[in-house]
């Protein structure tokens, strides 16, 4: 990829959750929705204007904005028809959106959702409004929506239905319940680990081309003593025993060095993707005697300078092809962001593909997507623009391969959300986004 000028400095937000997508077109629904339509009567703090085309303008004017439906004639069963689905865009995000189920209002009647993020067209925005009974198990026939808590907002909303959910909804749905007490077990294992004074330390995991070096201190203990070795998409917490570990003979200061790439179900595996942790076996297992270490210090492949905008003047989500490139010039813009989708990644050889190397294997990218993605570097280059490429991660309906999509979609992904987590809860997750991010750095 070429950009002379241009430094890429890659805030990694694949790990966005916005709450506002639905799962897509792929999913089947299976009736016709119902409409829903805002109403002038019952407005609270807020203005309500719409148009034929571009559907609601909502200005929130003071605390506790609220608008209201029209009444059903009869009342939805919401054990069928239970998912709230709109589009929106806003500049001005909310912390929540909130849906009384009315009469009566009150706030053990409604359901609570994530808010409305930043938007520059269209979004849609779902809410499971049967995920708690006690909210709507009553006499209603009316909702109200909460789009925000505060003035000085405006939103545009459109295509207000209830519908039926889609089969990933449905799994989510039938799985929540055991996902959030998984969650919560790990969590408190998590916290548990994270208080905990351990009488070892690994205190310095230096990696160069070829070698990884740990140092630590045992402190004093004794037993049998080892160094072990934990990917990046395993829980610490939750281990019973490590694949990988080195003896360690002395009860003082030690110091591990180590080949940086082994074998690893028959692929180079690099350990820089990996953590160290100090334990000792047991009758019982592994006693974890220290908290585990990430790398501290990579050596460099290049020595590239620092960059400094020549300005404050940027511009959010460049891309050539999008609007006039001369706005650049005429805005005398010094830095931009570029958003870079990692949908361009491909499994599998073919016309249009272009291979590279990482860790020992082939991947693939398509030549389009990156020849749109030079094209978009460059005009910046050429205008010594700093670039801060934002690094997104579609979910799995937008690869090409579908099978590919799967593997980088992290397994949480909700399907209200506009991109997912980078999936590195599994091996091959962590590879296809590790490969990507080598990708783009070369």
């Amino acid at each position: 990829m070429t950009n002379s000028y241009a430094t890429i400095i890659a805030f990694v937000l694949g790990g966005l959750l916005v709450s506002a997508l639905a799962e897509g077109a792929e999913n089947e629904r299976y009736s016709e929705p119902s409409r829903i339509r805002l109403i002038q009567d019952g407005i609270h703090n807020a203005q309500l204007s719409e148009s034929e085309t571009d559907g609601y303008e909502i200005i929130t004017t003071g605390y506790d904005p609220y608008i209201c439906a029209a009444p059903f004639a009869e009342k939805p069963d919401l054990t069928q028809r239970a998912i709230l689905a709109f589009e929106y865009f806003t500049v001005t995000p909310t912390s929540s959106v909130q849906v009384y189920f009315t009469p009566p209002q009150e706030e053990a009647r409604s359901i609570t959702g994530p808010g409305l993020g930043y938007s520059e067209g269209w979004i849609p925005y779902t809410l499971d409004l049967g995920q708690d009974p006690n909210a709507w198990d009553h006499d209603w026939n009316q909702l109200r929506f909460d789009f925000a808590e505060h003035g000085d907002r405006t939103i545009w909303v459109r295509n207000i239905v209830l519908r039926e959910p889609t089969e990933r909804e449905q799994e989510l749905a039938a799985t929540r319940e055991a996902r959030e007490a998984a969650e919560t077990e790990l969590e408190r294992n998590l916290r548990a680990y994270l208080d905990t004074d351990f009488p070892c330390d690994v205190h310095g995991v230096l990696i160069d081309e070829e070698t990884v070096t740990i140092t630590g201190t045992l402190a004093g203990e004794t037993g049998e003593l080892y160094l072990a070795e934990s990917p990046l998409y395993q829980h610490i917490t939750e281990l019973e025993s490590f694949d990988r570990m080195e003896p360690l003979s002395s009860d003082g200061d030690f110091e591990v060095t180590l080949d940086r790439y082994v074998l690893k179900d028959d692929r180079q595996y690099d350990r820089l993707f990996s953590r160290w942790i100090v334990v000792r076996k047991t009758d019982d297992g592994q006693e974890l005697l220290s908290h585990a270490r990430y790398a501290d210090s990579i050596e460099p492949k290049h020595d590239l300078p620092k960059e400094t905008p020549r300005s404050r003047k940027g511009l959010n989500a460049f891309r050539v092809g999008r609007g006039p490139v001369n706005d650049l010039d005429d805005l005398d813009i010094t830095s931009v962001t570029v958003n870079i989708l990692l949908n361009f990644m491909r499994m599998h050889p073919g016309e249009g593909r272009m291979p590279f190397e990482f860790n020992g294997k082939t991947y693939y990218v398509d030549e389009q997507a990156v020849a749109n993605m030079d094209t978009t570097m460059q005009e910046a280059a050429k205008r010594d623009i700093i670039v801060s490429a934002v690094i997104l991660v579609p979910k799995a309906n937008a690869y090409a391969e579908r099978e590919l999509g799967r593997i980088m979609q992290h397994p949480d992904c909700d399907p209200a959300g506009i991109y997912s987590m980078a999936n590195v809860t599994s091996s091959e997750g962590l590879e296809y986004y590790a490969a990507a991010m080598d990708f783009l750095a070369q």
